[in-house]
């Protein structure tokens, strides 16, 4: 399990993206993820 730091860097990103696609290879990002490192 991933757990989303204060800081969101590129790395952290990257890092939940594969934690993501490792979890659901089948369903994109979701949204609120993005958001949430958008900010």
């Amino acid at each position: 399990m991933w757990v989303q730091a204060p800081h969101s860097h590129s790395l952290d990103r990257r890092i939940i993206a594969i934690g993501w696609r490792l979890q659901q290879p089948d369903e994109p990002l979701p949204r609120l993820l993005l958001r949430s490192s958008g900010r």
